[in-house]
C-alpha cells in the first residue's frame, strides 16, 4: 500500500458502497473479497454486488468517474464491466499483476 499512498483502500462491500457516495476520479474494483477467491457472482459479499447496485441507482456524480476492474476471477470482472458500460459508466478490465 505504501506505494499508493494517495489511495483510499476499502475492503467490503458496504465500505466500498459508503465511499462511492463520493465524487471520484478513479475506482479499482475487485470481484473477489474478504480474501476469498474464486467467488461467486450471485454472492451478495463481492465486486460484482458494489456494480449491482450502482446499475440500480445509477449515480450521476459517479458519470465521469473511470472504473477499473482488476480482479483476476476474469468472467465475473468481464460482467461488471459489461454491466457498468450498460449504465453509461466507463469502465474496463486491467488486472493487477501477481
Amino acid at each position: 500500500m505504501a506505494s499508493h499512498s494517495s489511495a483510499v483502500w476499502v475492503e467490503t462491500v458496504q465500505e466500498t458502497l459508503e465511499k462511492l457516495g463520493q465524487s471520484w476520479d478513479e475506482v479499482y474494483l475487485d470481484h473477489d473479497l474478504g480474501g476469498c477467491v474464486w467467488v461467486d457472482p450471485a454472492c451478495e459479499d463481492c465486486g460484482m454486488e458494489v456494480v449491482r447496485v450502482i446499475n440500480e441507482l445509477r449515480p450521476a456524480h459517479l458519470r465521469d468517474t473511470r472504473f477499473i476492474v482488476h480482479s483476476h476471477n476474469y468472467w465475473p470482472a468481464l460482467e461488471m464491466v459489461k454491466t457498468l458500460k450498460a449504465a453509461g459508466y466507463k469502465a474496463s478490465y486491467v488486472p493487477f499483476e501477481e
